[in-house]
C-alpha cells in the first residue's frame, strides 16, 4: 500500500503516478485530480458491473490525488485514503462471471493549455501555449476499477453506481496492465517538446486468508521539479510487493516491501528501499487500530548512505458511507554513515473525507516525511504538506472542485558538506469544472495557481496555469 505524500503538482506534467515521492511532482494522485493525468483506464470494468465498486473513503488520499498515495502511498496506505483490512468472505465469492474475463481498454486524452511560466523561474519567467496527446491502453482480469482510479480523474465515471459496504481491506483477486505514452509541444519553446511513458502493473492474489499483491511501475517525465527548479526530464521506477494473513476475524499482520528509484538527466540519483510490517486489531466492527515497525536505506549520488527505522501507530476507521478516517503517526530514526550522524524526526500520514449528502465530497489530508534532495549533494528536506478538496455534482453529469494546499520543505545538511539554507513554503489551488459528454468522454476546464515563497532567491516563484482537456476511453 501506498503512503500518502502531499505534493503539488508539476504545471505541463505529461504523465504522473501517485507512486514518486518527489518534490515538486504529485505523486499520485492528489485529488483536486490535475486532470491531465495521462494513465486513465478507469472504465475497464463493464457498465453493467454497477454493484462491485468499493466505496471510497479519501484520504491521499493522494487524496483529494495523492491517497493514496495515499503513497499512501510510496509507501503505505491506497490512494484517496482507501485504507482497508481483512474481512472474512471466501474469495470465490467475491469473484463472479465477468470477473473473470479479460477487459481491454483503450483510452485518449487531449490536453490544452497556457502556462505563463513553464520553467518556474522567478528570473527566467517564460510563458507559452501547449498541447499534450496521450493514447493508451489497459487491460486486465478480476476486480481491480479501485485500483486504476488513481491514474486518472475519472471518480465521476463511477457516480452512478451504489457502493457497497465497506470493508478495511480489499480481498478481490485481480491483475491489470496500463501503458500511456504522452507527447508534449510547446508553440514557442519547441527544444522542450517531449514523449513521455508510463508503465504500470499490479495484481493480487487471495487465498482462504492469506493475501499476496505487486506493484511495479516506470515513468518518464520531463516536466517542472520544485526541488530541482526549472523543466527536468527523469525516470522513476518504482516496485511495491505485500502480504498479509488474517488469524481471526479481528487480527491480521502485513509485510510490504518496497524500492523507488528516481533517476535525473542532470541531478542526483537515489533509490531507497523499505521493509514495512504492522499487526492489527479490529476494536470495533467499524474501527481498527495498528502498530508497525519500518526499516529502510537510502542510497543517493554523491552523498553518505542512509539508514532509518520507524516506530509507527496507525488508526483506519471506516463509518456509514458518509465519514471515513485513516491516521498514520510515528517517529523516524535516520543514521547518515560518513560521521553524518543521527537524526530523529516525527513523521504522519493523515486523511480524512465526509460526504454530507450523495453528491458533496469533501476531504483533508497531511503528511510529513524526509526526501533526499536532487539538486545539492549532501542534504535532505523535510515536507510537510496538508491539502483540502470540495467536490459537488450538479444535474448528474456536472462535478465543481476546488483543491488548495499549503507544503513547507525545510533543508537540512546531512554530512556536513550541504548549505542548508533553503526553505520553500508553496501555496497552491485548483478550481474546476468537469462535464461528463457522454459516458465514454468527458471535459474538464481547470485554473492552477502556484506560489514559493522561498528563502533560496533563485527557488522562488509564481505559476498560473489554465487548461481545457477532454479524456476519452472505449
Amino acid at each position: 500500500m501506498r503512503k500518502t505524500i502531499i505534493q503539488h503538482p508539476s504545471a505541463v506534467q505529461t504523465t504522473s503516478r501517485p507512486a514518486s515521492a518527489i518534490h515538486g511532482q504529485r505523486t499520485g494522485n492528489l485529488p483536486g485530480g490535475y486532470g491531465w493525468v495521462l494513465c486513465l483506464a478507469v472504465t475497464l470494468w463493464s457498465r453493467g458491473a454497477s454493484g462491485e465498486l468499493p466505496g471510497v473513503p479519501g484520504a491521499e488520499a493522494r487524496p483529494a490525488a495523492i491517497a493514496e498515495e495515499t503513497l499512501a502511498n510510496a509507501e503505505g496506505s491506497p490512494p484517496e485514503g482507501d485504507v482497508r483490512f481483512p474481512q472474512q468472505v471466501e474469495p470465490e465469492v467475491l469473484e463472479s462471471e465477468s470477473s473473470r474475463k479479460w477487459k481491454v481498454t483503450p483510452h485518449v486524452v487531449l490536453k490544452t493549455g497556457f502556462d505563463d511560466n513553464i520553467f518556474i523561474s522567478a528570473q527566467n519567467r517564460q510563458s507559452d501555449f501547449f498541447g499534450v496527446l496521450s493514447p493508451g491502453i489497459a487491460f486486465g482480469l478480476g476486480e481491480f476499477r479501485q485500483h486504476l482510479k488513481e491514474f486518472g480523474s475519472y471518480a465521476q465515471q463511477y457516480e452512478d453506481h451504489p457502493r457497497e459496504e465497506a470493508v478495511f481491506f480489499e480481498t478481490r483477486r485481480f491483475f491489470f496492465a496500463n501503458y500511456t505514452a504522452s507527447a508534449i509541444a510547446f508553440v514557442d519553446h519547441s527544444e522542450e517538446n517531449a514523449v513521455d511513458h508510463d508503465v504500470s502493473l499490479a495484481g493480487r492474489w487471495t487465498f482462504q486468508k492469506l493475501s499476496l499483491g505487486f506493484r511495479a511501475g516506470l515513468q518518464t517525465l520531463s516536466n517542472s521539479d520544485i526541488d530541482v527548479g526549472g523543466r527536468v526530464k527523469r525516470t522513476i521506477t518504482d516496485t511495491e510487493i505485500t502480504a498479509r494473513y488474517e488469524f481471526s476475524e479481528k487480527t491480521s499482520m502485513e509485510a510490504n516491501f518496497s524500492r523507488l528509484g528516481l533517476n535525473y538527466e542532470q541531478a542526483l540519483d537515489s533509490t531507497e528501499w523499505k521493509n514495512q510490517n504492522w499487526v492489527n486489531y479490529r476494536v470495533f466492527p467499524k474501527t481498527q487500530l495498528g502498530v508497525g515497525l519500518a526499516v529502510g536505506r537510502l542510497e543517493v549520488d554523491e552523498g553518505a548512505v542512509q539508514s532509518f527505522e520507524q516506530g509507527l501507530v496507525r488508526a483506519h476507521y471506516l463509518g456509514t458511507g458518509k465519514l471515513s478516517f485513516d491516521g498514520e503517526l510515528g517517529v523516524e530514526f535516520r543514521q547518515i554513515e560518513d560521521h553524518g550522524g543521527n537524526r530523529t524526526t516525527p513523521i504522519f500520514a493523515l486523511g480524512a473525507t465526509y460526504s454530507p449528502f450523495v453528491a458533496t465530497e469533501l476531504s483533508l489530508r497531511g503528511s510529513r516525511r524526509t526526501l533526499a534532495s536532487a539538486s545539492k549533494a549532501g542534504e535532505n528536506y523535510v515536507l510537510t504538506g496538508v491539502e483540502g478538496r470540495i467536490r459537488q455534482r450538479f444535474f448528474q453529469r456536472f462535478y465543481v472542485s476546488t483543491a488548495t494546499g499549503y507544503e513547507r520543505s525545510a533543508y537540512e545538511s546531512v554530512d556536513g558538506r550541504g548549505e542548508a539554507n533553503r526553505t520553500d513554503n508553496v501555496f497552491f489551488t485548483r478550481p474546476s469544472l468537469e462535464f461528463d459528454v457522454t459516458k465514454w468522454a468527458s471535459m474538464e476546464v481547470a485554473y492552477e495557481f502556484r506560489e514559493n515563497d522561498s528563502t533560496n532567491p533563485g527557488s522562488g516563484f509564481t505559476e498560473n496555469l489554465a487548461t481545457i482537456q477532454i479524456s476519452t476511453h472505449y
